[in-house]
């Protein structure tokens, strides 16, 4: 039996709810809300906003961690993999970087002045070579990258285009469903 690939599993670009790179973080939220509430009452599959450039391209995606990452500025400043620290065992330096940084120091009240001007691709989660898959990628490869670095979702790029994501849900439900069909000899 050939081995299944991402291309049968991903989920297109075009299921998506989607919004604008430009716009402001409380548009944001109340995309992500909607989408939470169609997802909840059965009226959506998904609750993950695609982010669509100025020419209607998918450039990222946007989920609740990373509109609470949107509220403190001192994020942006941080090298992508300082964020894998915890992941290595050296999670002990990240409690330094916060204060190196001052991330969150200003206090919750606050909140409403830190996302006035924000926009989401000031904080939308981009693709890179730790979160992106081809559709020719077998599952096993993709279950690596999730297991190893911690993703809820992967980008499927085709040909340098955003065409859908994996979703770790959907590869568990299909790993929890092989596995109970098997039968032991």
């Amino acid at each position: 039996m050939e081995e299944k690939k991402v291309r049968d599993l991903m989920v297109p670009a075009d299921d998506f709810p989607a919004i604008s790179a430009d716009s402001l973080f409380l548009e944001a939220l109340k995309a992500l809300e909607e989408a939470q509430a169609r997802f909840s009452s059965g009226d959506a599959r998904q609750r993950i906003l695609l982010v669509r450039g100025e020419k209607g391209d998918v450039v990222g995606k946007l989920s609740p961690i990373d509109l609470s990452r949107g509220l403190e500025p001192g994020y942006r400043n941080l090298d992508e993999r300082l964020k894998s620290f915890t992941r290595f065992g050296v999670g002990y330096l990240i409690k330094p970087l916060k204060e190196q940084y001052w991330l969150w120091a200003q206090p919750f009240e606050d909140l409403c002045q830190k996302a006035v001007n924000v926009r989401v691709k000031d904080f939308m989660s981009c693709p890179d070579e730790n979160r992106s898959v081809n559709p020719q990628d077998s599952l096993s490869e993709a279950l690596h990258m999730f297991v190893t670095g911690n993703h809820d979702s992967l980008f499927v790029v085709d040909e340098g285009k955003i065409i859908g994501l994996l979703r770790f849900s959907d590869l568990y439900r299909m790993i929890s469903n092989t596995v109970k069909s098997c039968t032991v000899k």
